[in-house]
């Protein structure tokens, strides 16, 4: 990836079309929240798919208020499967056919004849401006962002904007008008213990 677009730095607002050939623009869509900017091959991609829906069940527990959620995807929007119901549940799911974003990004696979140049999934957390705060890359296998990761990056950034507004506000309300982010992750994970799964152990935020 072009180190230009490192933590620190701000990511592109790229415009780009839906399924619908209505265009979106990054900076529209965040407004002042977090983002999650979700960079996949194809919802063809079983790992793609999957980190799509593990994202969007996040986001529902934590509350739309909390963190726009964005994925981009390299398929033609007439051939993408599955669009109809991962969209129902992200702010935009949008599709950049010519590969501008990969290009810009430097995020393609290197191969040796150099016709085929896949993008690398990546995703991105931006704060409000299209700062980005966090990236992984999904280059290897434990490149995707976990459950517990996504947890502690959003807690963290959004602990920081708290602060930030509350001298404007006077308050510190928890986002999406209920429980904590806290509370609320620790009720997932939780949740996820009690169906008998295994939850990777993690430092404390």
């Amino acid at each position: 990836m072009h180190s230009d677009f490192a933590p620190g730095r701000t990511f592109p607002d790229f415009v780009l079309p839906d399924r619908t050939n209505t265009e979106y623009q990054l900076s529209a869509l965040q407004g002042d929240d977090p983002m999650l900017v979700v960079l996949i091959r194809s919802m063809s991609c079983p790992k793609d798919r999957e980190q799509l829906a593990a994202v969007s069940r996040i986001h529902a527990l934590l509350g739309s208020g909390c963190c726009k959620l964005v994925a981009i995807t390299t398929d033609a929007r007439r051939s993408a499967t599955g669009v109809d119901e991962a969209a129902a549940a992200w702010s935009a799911l949008l599709h950049d056919e010519t590969q501008q974003v990969r290009d810009l990004l430097d995020i393609a696979v290197l191969t040796d004849d150099g016709d085929e140049r896949p993008l690398i999934p990546h995703t991105f957390l931006l704060a409000p401006g299209l700062s980005i705060r966090k990236v992984w890359n999904a280059r290897h296998p434990w490149g995707r962002p976990s459950s517990c990761e996504l947890h502690d990056a959003l807690c963290e950034l959004t602990r920081e904007l708290r602060r930030e507004l509350a001298p404007r506000r006077g308050v510190d309300a928890p986002c999406g008008g209920g429980a904590s982010i806290d509370q609320t992750l620790t009720d997932m994970v939780a949740a996820y213990r009690d169906a008998g799964h295994r939850v990777p152990g993690r430092s404390s935020p």
